[in-house]
């Protein structure tokens, strides 16, 4: 393929302007690849010149009436835009995938690949509906028009594994009727360190476990080393006795301190609804429980230490 010329022709605006310069260009057989028109100016590409200067081509456009001035650039406004919308998806931290009005997909960043976990040449120009499934919002949108707000969807296909919060938005057309949709996502894991980082309590170290005495002095010592490993810890005592309080400081001697800590009273859930409660369930498993909605802890909060009272 021959390299490209670029140029950029300033005119007064008149009309027959564009025509013209297609003229010129028709005369001397230069085949033209793209060609954007505004108010007062006219941006081409055409293929390499052959056997003629872009000096010759400028000076036969200059002779042409209201040309003003004709310059070279390096690339069409179209193609700088689309860099600069490229640049502007690859460095946000969110997924972003868009589809057309016929729900194939137009854009994948690498957010987007990450949190899907599909490469963006497996996914862009086939149906959103193969990749991930029929009935994500971002289709409703495509027929209504309507947006909608941190939706919650989990994918678990042979193609796609995932679980995320998106919200969308229609891409609407001059009569206002939807022509593609643009949905944002987050992953899971990141929404809810997120949320535990505005929302957790503050947490004990052990210093701030108050006692002289050489058994207090001995269960901190006992507790720093069970800090140190990755085992599960019990802590057995009557109520009130501080049991969370040692909970808490092992994790933020541990490795784990920057991960979420979350105390669950067991004391609070039914004998027969525990397991079911921290290990997740399945559509039917007991009367209500539903499809999406499992409290699968161990799945969903990974790496978390869990401090259990009863």
């Amino acid at each position: 393929m021959n390299e490209s010329i670029c140029f950029m022709v300033k005119t007064r605006d008149r009309v027959g302007m564009a025509l013209d310069i297609l003229k010129i260009l028709c005369k001397y057989n230069i085949n033209l690849r793209a060609m954007e028109v505004g108010p007062g100016y006219a941006c081409i590409k055409i293929e390499n010149l052959k056997g003629l200067s872009f000096d010759f081509l400028k000076n036969e456009l200059m002779k042409e009436k209201d040309v003003i001035e004709v310059e070279r650039i390096k690339m069409m406004p179209q193609e700088k835009k689309e860099k600069e919308i490229k640049a502007v998806l690859d460095a946000t931290v969110e997924g972003i995938i868009a589809i057309d009005k016929n729900g194939i997909i137009t854009a994948l960043n690498p957010a987007a690949e990450k949190i899907l976990k599909i490469k963006g040449q497996d996914a862009i120009g086939k149906p959103v509906a193969e990749i991930l499934a029929p009935d994500i919002p971002m289709l409703n949108t495509l027929k209504t028009g309507v947006s909608y707000d941190n939706v919650e969807i989990v994918l678990n296909s042979e193609r796609v594994k995932s679980h995320y919060i998106t919200s969308g938005r229609p891409i609407l057309d001059q009569e206002g009727n939807p022509v593609g949709v643009v949905a944002s996502l987050q992953d899971i894991e990141s929404v809810m360190e997120l949320v535990y980082s505005f929302t957790q309590p503050a947490m004990t170290t052990f210093d701030e476990i108050l006692g002289e005495s050489e058994k207090i002095k001995k269960i901190k010592e006992i507790a720093k080393i069970a800090a140190k490993g990755n085992s599960t810890v019990l802590i057995r005592g009557e109520s009130g006795t501080g049991k969370e309080l040692f909970a808490r400081s092992i994790h933020m001697a541990s490795p784990r301190r920057n991960k979420p800590f979350v105390a669950v009273n067991c004391a609070a859930i039914p004998d027969t609804l525990l397991e079911s409660e921290l290990f997740g369930y399945d559509e039917g498993a007991f009367t209500g429980a539903k499809k999406g909605e499992s409290r699968d802890f161990l799945n969903t909060l990974t790496r978390v230490r869990f401090f259990l009272t009863r």
